[in-house]
């Protein structure tokens, strides 16, 4: 099995109802060969950097379809966070493939019986091998519905499953709890998708690239993690690569073949498709191999074979040092609290800096081996001993 079952235990701030209509409502599904795929479209840094966080802790990803289950509903079951550990952000992903793109069809569902509106961010007017013409990913922030440490089988609800050819359905859904503990090692997490409006990346066959940035520790051991929000893989070839700054790419083709924690590839029980075939992918890759020291970026690219995909979003974890988030630290600092600002003495300007600097430590714990402490005081430290706020 392609999925990582084992617990991430690492070291941030912040800073439904109805049935399925026959398989063969589905319209022209049809089975995917090289002879169907066209390769129309290029997707190179198609998504952007949306948040970058440090802390102590890890992160825990889990999916499950939800039309190929014939059902308007899901469980996604999380497991093997340290029961020390505290949540400190749970986004749930999902897809929508519509005869529209400004359908709202499939962006109010349902996580723990609770409503949520999922915010849109990325549509496409194709949709990966299906009849219907649009696609919309969305994401949603359903913290206050995970209870610390974050373990647990969620239920989402009321999500659209497709009749007719072209009728709205939603491939999956996949859950992300980012996680801190006192005790884990420092960690850099980066989350990657398109901006509100921006084109989400479709690809049938066609080329898909996007760069990741970070910056691994400078010294010791280093680890990396990478977690996948893929639609509709199958169990069709494509050419997948994770590339860093060491030797030899981690070769991960035909590794999105439709299966997540919660189903197999091709056990999906009422998929329209053969095999049967589940149309979610929510894969979970140690790229430790390809991380070196000081490293600062990687790419995951695919290009070729005949898999139909959607690409909501991509996240990396990576090990890191207290030199590194000191430097992004203070950046943050300096943006909020910019020098030329009209302060009316230096204490002012210390108060700012001091507050930006809890702003941006708030993911990391007081106790234990988390270095916040030491964290704090490289931040706050060179600026209160600056002349800023102070009369010349």
């Amino acid at each position: 099995m392609k999925y990582l079952r084992s617990a991430l235990v690492y070291c941030a701030p912040f800073v439904m109802i109805g049935g399925l209509a026959p398989a063969q409502e589905f319209g022209a599904v049809g089975t995917i060969s090289l002879d169907d795929v066209s390769t129309k479209s290029l997707s190179v840094n198609n998504m952007s950097l949306q948040n970058r966080t440090f802390f102590c802790g890890g992160k825990a990803q889990a999916g499950t379809p939800i039309s190929a289950l014939a059902d308007t509903s899901g469980t996604v079951t999380i497991s093997a966070i340290p029961v020390t550990a505290k949540v400190l952000k749970a986004t749930l992903f999902w897809t929508v493939l519509v005869d529209d793109q400004n359908s709202s069809i499939g962006q109010n569902i349902y996580f723990e019986g609770i409503g949520v509106a999922g915010s849109k961010i990325g549509t496409a007017s194709e949709s990966p091998c299906f009849p219907q013409p649009e696609s919309i990913a969305y994401k949603a922030d359903v913290t206050h519905s995970v209870v610390s440490p974050g373990n647990g089988a969620y239920r989402v609800s009321g999500f659209p499953v497709g009749g007719g050819s072209g009728s709205p359905f939603v491939e999956g859904v996949t859950l992300q709890v980012l996680w801190s503990d006192a005790n884990g090692a420092l960690m850099e997490d980066v989350l990657y998708h398109t901006n509100e409006g921006g084109t989400l990346a479709v690809t049938q066959g066609d080329h898909f690239s996007q760069e990741m940035s970070f910056k691994t520790n400078a010294s010791g051991p280093v680890s990396g993690t990478l977690f996948e929000v893929i639609g509709n893989g199958q169990i069709a070839p494509e050419n997948l690569r994770f590339d860093g700054p060491a030797d030899d790419e981690i070769n991960l083709d035909d590794t999105l073949d439709g299966s997540t924690v919660a189903f197999a590839a091709g056990t999906c029980p009422n998929s329209p498709v053969a095999a049967p075939q589940c149309f979610w992918d929510d894969d979970i890759w140690d790229v430790s191999a390809q991380l070196t020291n000081g490293a600062t970026s990687a790419t995951l690219s695919s290009g070729g074979g005949s898999d139909c995909l959607t690409w909501p979003a991509l996240n990396l974890m990576v090990s890191t040092d207290e030199e590194r988030v000191c430097e992004e630290g203070g950046e943050y600092v300096d943006a909020v609290c910019p020098e030329e600002g009209e302060y009316r003495n230096h204490g002012q300007y210390v108060s700012c800096v001091a507050h930006a600097a809890e702003v941006f430590l708030a993911g990391l714990p007081w106790e234990g081996s988390c270095p916040r402490d030491e964290i704090q005081s490289c931040i706050v430290n060179p600026r209160a001993r600056s002349d800023v706020g102070k009369k010349q």
